[in-house]
């Protein structure tokens, strides 16, 4: 990570005098026995009603849950709501291994490492896709099995982001067998359970076909969902690599883009929506993120450093237009040949 930059610590200065990096336990209790509200009355629905319509659309609203879990471990994994690292960590296995499904250790890192290195084209891992590019240099490094996929991936992406709830799991596997997490029995043991009562809920559905099409509902809606959050946050804006390094104000704000603040859509995005304040304040609870904007906002412009905002409609079509535009020579080299 770069060293904080002196606007940096001046910045930092400001959100401190105005009482935001103070820590919110009211406002946390109040998400985690909301959510598992929420997740209960989800199970219980799919164990009370056998209508499939009424089936799949609590597979849908599961996802949605789902999401909200992930979103209280994003929230642990940035000492939002405690410092107590042992806290931290079993808080995390319960929230991301026993009720998602993802390992927390994997995750964790994985998100540390792209908070270090925002949108570097070879250090970020949320750029490290097989069929998909950010920008066309990359291309030459992916697989020409893959050449199809990315000539298109404009066109994929929301279906391939339907996706990635399976490819997390995947990974979570990995974590524990391959040694690298640093609790693998108990991250092996919650996943373990966590499939087992998946697998019980899915038998309590009844008939088999029935069961099937809410394990994709349910899964593929915790991609999609996932996939519509983070979109927005870095695709499409400014890359780095080693030659072109900022300071970490102007990395951090220049490789984000916020969209635009409403309750329905900080809600909905579970504060991410404030890309560039949680870039700069990942420990800031994300209830207070909205206090800090106008403040961030502010601060960048009497520093002339670009701040993007975007709508919510716009969030979406910004990196799409984006990954069309990096594979046209994909697309050209097709018509060519």
């Amino acid at each position: 990570m770069l060293p904080p930059s002196p606007d940096y610590a001046a910045l930092k200065g400001l959100i401190k005098d105005a009482g935001l990096l103070e820590s919110q336990p009211r406002y946390f209790a109040f998400k985690f026995v909301s959510t598992a509200l929420l997740f209960a009355i989800n199970i219980a629905v799919v164990l009370a009603f056998d209508h499939p319509a009424v089936v799949l659309a609590a597979a849908v609203l599961l996802g949605f849950v789902f999401t909200h879990v992930g979103f209280l471990g994003h929230d642990l994994a940035h000492r939002q709501i405690s410092h107590n690292s042992r806290l931290v960590s079993s808080l995390g296995l319960i929230v991301g291994n026993l009720l998602i499904g993802v390992s927390y250790s994997w995750w964790t890192a994985k998100h540390n490492q792209h908070h270090a290195t925002p949108n570097h084209s070879e250090q970020d891992p949320d750029l490290d896709y097989p069929m998909l590019v950010f920008e066309s240099a990359s291309i030459r490094h992916r697989k020409r099995f893959f050449y199809p996929v990315i000539a298109y991936q404009a066109v994929l992406y929301l279906f391939l982001g339907a996706f990635q709830a399976f490819g997390m799991r995947a990974q979570a596997v990995a974590q524990v067998l391959s040694g690298r997490s640093p609790r693998r029995r108990a991250e092996g043991l919650a996943l373990v359970l966590h499939a087992l009562l998946y697998a019980v809920l899915l038998v309590q559905i009844g008939h088999w076909g029935l069961g099937l099409a809410f394990l994709f509902m349910h899964q593929m809606t915790f991609g999609l969902y996932n996939t519509l959050v983070f979109a927005p946050n870095h695709k499409g804006m400014p890359m780095i690599d080693e030659s072109n390094r900022m300071d970490y104000l102007r990395e951090q704000v220049l490789t984000a883009r916020n969209v635009t603040a409403h309750p329905v859509i900080d809600f909905l995005y579970g504060g991410l929506n404030y890309q560039i304040e949680h870039h700069l304040f990942p420990a800031m609870a994300r209830n207070r993120l909205s206090a800090a904007q106008p403040i961030v906002a502010a601060f960048c412009a009497e520093r002339g450093v670009d701040y993007a905002v975007t709508g919510p409609l716009q969030g979406i079509l910004e990196p799409l237009r984006h990954l069309h535009a990096v594979s046209a020579p994909l697309r050209r080299g097709a018509r060519a040949d």
